[in-house]
């Protein structure tokens, strides 16, 4: 006795075409038809705005005065963090030192002779292996 398959329905190829659909769009893609295409003009020309509101509304913040004690949100958070810094947080020492000098550069130490080993062995390579005497 074997079993017999059913006939694949039209209604089943509908669901794997839209299975099929759903998977190549990602969760926030639009459709393929409006898509930006390569070489086609930029959809946002003039690219993501460089303030956005939220930062506007900090910085307006910050700079209200408080009328009681005649200094700006700015101050106040600053004056915060440096007593935190004297009793011993470490991060507030570090974020009012960054905004105060600006981080510090690194640096990159070719010093210990790292630098004339590097130049002997690309001058030995270049002579064949040979080492010459300059």
């Amino acid at each position: 006795m074997t079993q017999s398959v059913p006939p694949t329905t039209n209604k089943t190829q509908k669901t794997r075409q839209l299975d099929a659909q759903s998977k190549s769009n990602s969760r926030n893609s639009p459709p393929t038809e409006t898509r930006w295409k390569k070489g086609c003009p930029s959809p946002n020309p003039a690219g993501r705005p460089r303030t956005s509101v939220f930062s506007a509304a900090a910085k307006a913040i910050l700079a209200e005065e408080d009328p009681k004690l005649r200094k700006t949100g700015a101050e106040i958070l600053i004056e915060q963090a440096f007593r935190r810094a004297r009793q011993g947080s470490y991060r507030h020492l570090e974020l009012l030192l960054a905004y105060a000098e600006g981080k510090p550069k690194q640096s990159v130490d070719l010093g210990g002779g790292q630098l004339e080993t590097l130049v002997k062995v690309i001058h030995i390579a270049g002579n064949n292996g040979q080492v010459s005497s300059g």
